[in-house]
């Protein structure tokens, strides 16, 4: 039989060891959620700081209405540019003059942002179609990706136009993005529904990414 040792040294220091860790463990994962609850709290409060002054600014211009909805961080408008049907193209000067209206109110509502939080600013246009397919094309590739095509070209229209107001993507976050007919604005299969359908957004939101970045940045010279 197996001979238990009279002192209990050993089994203390085992004891205090386990104890040890598992405090220092604890404190580890607390302080590690603290931090984390620290920076979700800076990011959030520099985010909420960056939307409240840009939507300020974009209303301060009463020439433009842009019936700016907010969706969580992010700020959204329409415009409804009438693309002929499978077309891409900005026809009329009315049209032209109003999107470099919307882009010259953006550039400024940027420029009149803190310098620092200005690339923090993404641009985002997006295309949207109908939902009617081209006709006499029988190949399923081709009919499925023409409205994706299409898309992105309308957005891509905006953004050149974008470009000539001065909002360019060399100097601001600014990019295109096609969506086909997968966000409708109405679903009825009329020429009404269909002309609203043909649109652009834009989208104004914070570079999440980079603000905590630059957080984290601030963070570890402020540790220094």
């Amino acid at each position: 039989m197996a001979r238990r040792s009279s002192r209990p040294w050993p089994a203390f220091v085992d004891l205090f060891s386990a104890l040890f860790i598992t405090a220092f463990a604890g404190f580890v994962l607390l302080t590690g959620k603290t931090d984390i609850e620290v920076k979700k709290a800076e990011i959030r409060a520099r985010v909420d700081t960056i939307n409240t002054r840009l939507k300020s600014l974009l209303n301060e211009n009463d020439e433009v209405d842009f019936n700016a909805q907010r969706q969580g961080d992010e700020i959204v408008f329409d415009l409804y540019i009438q693309f002929q049907k499978d077309s891409d193209k900005i026809k009329t000067r009315e049209d032209r003059q109003f999107v470099h209206k919307i882009a010259k109110q953006i550039k400024t509502s940027i420029d009149g942002l803190p310098e620092r939080d200005r690339e923090f600013v993404q641009v985002v246009i997006e295309g949207h179609t109908d939902s009617q397919q081209p006709y006499g094309v029988e190949d399923p590739k081709v009919r499925y990706l023409f409205n994706w095509r299409l898309s992105s070209l309308r957005a891509a229209s905006v953004l050149y136009e974008f470009k000539k107001a001065g909002l360019s993507p060399e100097k601001y976050s600014v990019s295109a993005i096609g969506y086909a007919d997968t966000q409708p604005r109405c679903s009825e299969d009329t020429r009404a529904c269909h002309r609203q359908n043909r649109r652009t957004s834009v989208r104004l939101r914070p570079d999440m990414a980079r603000i905590e970045k630059i957080l984290r940045v601030d963070s570890l010279a402020r540790d220094q």
